[in-house]
């Protein structure tokens, strides 16, 4: 179908997929597998409930291209999708030789787009997502994959943060593995985090560890952006690299991401993919008892430190200097009761974040989590700064809602919007951003 321009970016979710070993087959293979990947995407498409006839689709010669239309979830780009490709490449390999087997690599990424007059998909979101989807570690996964795992999934940081590490669409974070895609010809270099789908915990951490190691002659001659890190001849990984500046090469890191080198690289540096610190293994067993001890001293310390500091605080303040906004009550309005941040103390409870509507229509408010009305309450304006106190769970159903923000004061006090219709500290309106919720704003809890 004919697409019209967009004549702005617009942000949508995008999804890049392309196959394993295209080029080495013969021509009449090559024809075999892109009719049948074509039909398996199109069956995954309606098992997930997307609108495929409503999307963007660019072929990439051996892959695809694809800008889903609005209305399309989460739950169903980041979970649902995947797992009914998987289950369709499982059921077509189950009749194939092993040399025809078809395997693919998936990018996903939510961000800003632009449908040019000539039918191109242009902006960051595109090209973000072709590069996981191209980069040696992603490569390197699918190529370590068990036959009956036929898929790597990779998603930008954003997209892991905001949707994956909050639990909201059912995929565990402990079978994602966190991996830095660099690509130094294009000034690229950003965290990514990747799962393949049917591998389970366990199978993870292996490829995780597997990742960290150096990489094979194959992966260098298909490296598309130069030569891996050297290392010297004493096979010892090579030394950490300075943190790349949040500025410039495609990259824009959070206050809260971990930077290189604790990431699996092409060079075969540490990982450390749940952000829990390097493995300690190599020091020495007095070094690894002092540290326990000292741990234990500053357990038995720290509490009645910290306790005496808020004691002095201001009332509204808190002594943690880690969220960004201070000073607003709990919400006390329609819906609310009950509902507060979890694991807080009083005063941090009382602590509230800025979040910025970043929807053209406004905001739609609810005076629950359950999605009921709120009854003569005027939507949020485009650009309209509010307090939030705490994230709540969906349970409305409605598939256009990743999660709530309860807001704490203002005009909206006690109500409920979504969590995805807020900037959430990227740009408001059209210049480019991917995160579907603030991860610095705590869960809510229910009593």
């Amino acid at each position: 179908m004919n697409m019209r321009p967009d004549y702005r970016p617009i942000r949508r979710w995008h999804v890049v997929d392309d196959l394993r070993r295209f080029s080495g087959r013969s021509s009449h293979q090559q024809l075999d597998v892109t009719s049948v990947t074509g039909i398996l995407r199109k069956r995954a498409a309606v098992e997930a409930d997307l609108e495929r006839d409503a999307a963007v689709v660019q072929s990439r010669g051996d892959g695809e291209l694809l800008r889903l239309a609005e209305g399309a979830t989460a739950q169903q780009v980041v979970t649902r999708y995947p797992l009914a490709l998987l289950d369709s490449l499982r059921k077509t390999n189950g009749d194939r030789s092993a040399d025809a087997q078809i395997q693919l690599r998936l990018a996903v990424v939510d961000g800003y787009s632009e449908l040019t007059a000539d039918g191109v998909l242009v902006g960051t979101a595109p090209v973000r997502a072709v590069r996981l989807v191209d980069s040696v570690l992603c490569r390197k996964a699918l190529e370590l994959a068990p036959p009956h795992c036929p898929l790597v999934v990779i998603v930008d940081h954003g997209v892991y943060t905001g949707v994956i590490q909050e639990q909201l669409v059912g995929s565990d974070p402990a079978e994602w593995v966190k991996v830095l895609v660099e690509d130094t010809a294009k000034g690229f270099e950003e965290t990514a985090w990747l799962t393949v789908p049917g591998l389970g915990p366990d199978g993870t951490a292996d490829l995780a560890d597997r990742l960290s190691g150096p990489p094979s002659q194959h992966e260098r001659d298909n490296r598309a952006s130069g030569e891996p890190p050297p290392r010297d001849p004493s096979g010892s990984p090579p030394a950490p690299r300075p943190a790349a500046s949040a500025e410039g090469g495609g990259n824009r890191r959070t206050a809260d991401e971990p930077v290189a080198p604790d990431v699996p690289r092409p060079g075969g540096e540490p990982d450390d993919r749940r952000g829990t610190g390097r493995r300690p293994g190599w020091l020495p067993a007095v070094v690894v008892a002092l540290i326990g001890a000292i741990g234990a001293i500053l357990a038995a310390v720290l509490p009645s430190a910290l306790s005496d500091d808020e004691a002095k605080s201001p009332a509204g303040e808190s002594p943690s200097a880690a969220a960004p906004h201070t000073g607003s009550a709990n919400p006390s309005g329609p819906g609310s009761a009950g509902v507060s941040p979890t694991g807080t103390s009083t005063e941090s409870a009382r602590r509230t974040w800025k979040e910025i509507a970043d929807r053209n229509d406004g905001v739609p408010v609810f005076s629950s989590a359950s999605g009921a009305n709120a009854e003569g309450r005027n939507r949020i304006p485009l650009g309209t700064e509010v307090p939030v106190s705490c994230v709540a769970v969906n349970r409305s159903g409605m598939a256009s809602v990743n999660a709530w923000y309860v807001i704490a004061d203002g005009p909206w006090k006690g109500l409920y919007a979504p969590a995805n219709t807020f900037a959430n500290g990227d740009p408001v309106g059209e210049q480019g951003g991917t995160h579907t919720i603030d991860v610095a704003v705590p869960r809510c809890s229910e009593t």
